[in-house]
């Protein structure tokens, strides 16, 4: 696909739209053309024109800036309209967020409330002005109400503490993780990098008094080592003594009757144990190494500790049917977690799914697959607390996380709607400082490769008293 614009510097702006149409991973470079260019004609209007030349034919169309347009649209937002206008109209296609290409739509909603719009008036904007359907506007709202009302504090923060090991990788995951078994020699110089950066991370937040409100330990998958590994790290965690700490248990052949201990003796109160989907072709093909009944047998061991559990399924991975699909929720509801989350299948660059080019296109139902789950999860009280996008989703759709009786991951709820800074330990950890008087953001990256992070963490450590300070 080839963009030219005469601004540009909102190119890229400009390719995130049309790809919505035109999914990178069924297109031929030379297929597609869009051409942009603008005139000034005066002071404050300008006169934008697209141009999309593709196997269909050519279709010309213009979009009026006005600079003084209330509520305002930046210019690379009214850009990313424009061509979205053009392309429907050439195309005869919609998309359920329409022109939206963020990650975070709720926030999206929520800024313009800040801008003085009352409710009613930031949704219509939402549908007339990004081309939101009605149903999309009502999940982010459904999210704005369970939400609630916010505490924003500079001085409260979230702990991310990143284990980048998997015991096998998952076709779908594009995750910076290192196989275990054939990385084993690393593991105790790993632990003992991270335990020191945790350590030095305790020490500068008493010293500059922030107060840690949430904790969660990711990866990768955690439960990936053993008892012996994890518990330096939940030990120097533990006296955190916070309200949510969770750690991700997310691979059932990891689980073990030992290390749910180890969890509830260092203060874990909640954990993720995700089926991902209840058809065995379909785990098989994804590369997860588990059957139906482990994961069934993983969850009754986990009950007796009462962690807040969290349960995820994704939708459209290959070879999941409409009705597998639908059976697999069903089984979920039966098991009846604290949070379920449904994924859509996102494309990642570095997954596998995606460099061997599997047809995933041809299952089209993830839309439906979407919608049952969320009619049967709100049918049975479960409520959606936070939502995100990611680039390259199946039908351009979304990731809800959904609770009942209010039992909300808030560290999912900070994150994704940037509620609170986070400062990351380990690996690939990206740690972001929220200013909230001057709505402002930066962030600071660890290094992603293993060894590397060993032998350099004495500058990760820098890195983050330089962002915190």
């Amino acid at each position: 696909m080839k963009i030219t614009s005469t601004q540009i510097e909102y190119e890229k702006d400009l390719l995130e739209v049309a790809r919505l149409f035109y999914p990178k991973y069924s297109l031929q470079e030379e297929e597609v053309t869009i051409i942009h260019s603008h005139e000034q004609k005066d002071e404050n209007n300008f006169l934008h024109t697209f141009t999309i030349c593709d196997s269909n034919g050519t279709y010309t169309h213009n979009k009026q800036e006005n600079k003084q347009q209330n509520p305002p649209l930046t210019t690379r937002k009214l850009l990313q309209t424009g061509l979205y206008e053009a392309l429907t109209k050439h195309t005869k296609q919609t998309m359920p967020w329409g022109c939206l290409v963020g990650i975070r739509p709720v926030k999206a909603m929520l800024d313009l409330k800040n801008l003085e719009l009352s409710s009613l008036g930031a949704i219509n904007y939402f549908k007339n002005v990004y081309y939101v359907s009605e149903q999309k506007c009502n999940l982010v709202q459904q999210v704005i109400e369970m939400q609630g009302h916010q505490t924003k504090n500079e001085k409260l923060i979230n702990l991310y503490i990143h284990i980048p090991f998997c015991v096998s990788r998952c076709s779908y995951c594009s995750f910076m993780s290192s196989q275990i078994g054939t990385n084993r020699q690393l593991i105790a110089s790993y632990v003992n990098a991270l335990v020191d950066e945790i350590k030095h991370t305790k020490q500068f937040l008493q010293k500059n008094s922030y107060i840690v409100k949430n904790i969660y330990v990711g990866g990768g998958t955690p439960t990936a080592f053993e008892v012996s590994e994890l518990e330096p790290v939940l030990q120097e965690l533990a006296p955190y003594n916070v309200k949510e700490f969770t750690v991700e248990a997310g691979r059932v052949d990891t689980i073990t009757k030992e290390k749910l201990d180890l969890f509830k003796k260092y203060n874990v109160t909640r954990i993720s144990i995700n089926p991902q989907s209840f058809n065995e072709s379909v785990l098989k093909k994804a590369n997860r190494n588990h059957t139906v009944k482990q994961f069934l047998e993983v969850y009754k061991m986990a009950l007796p500790y009462n962690f807040t559990v969290n349960m995820d399924l994704i939708v459209g991975l290959e070879g999941e049917t409409q009705k597998s699909f639908e059976m697999g929720l069903n089984t979920l509801l039966e098991l009846a977690p604290d949070n379920i989350t449904i994924h859509t299948l996102s494309l990642k660059r570095a997954s596998v799914i995606n460099q061997t080019k599997t047809n995933i296109a041809k299952l089209s139902v993830a839309q439906k697959m979407l919608d049952y789950a969320c009619k049967k999860l709100n049918e049975a009280g479960y409520v959606p607390y936070y939502m995100y996008r990611q680039k390259n989703m199946l039908e351009n759709l979304e990731n809800i996380g959904f609770c009942k009786d209010k039992k909300v991951c808030q560290f999912n709820v900070d994150s994704i709607d940037e509620y609170a800074s986070i400062l990351a330990c380990g690996a690939g950890g990206a740690s972001k400082r929220i200013y909230f008087t001057n709505n402002k953001k930066e962030q600071v990256f660890n290094v992603k490769g293993v060894e590397e992070y060993i032998s350099r963490i004495e500058e990760m450590k820098k890195r983050k008293d330089e962002l915190f300070s």
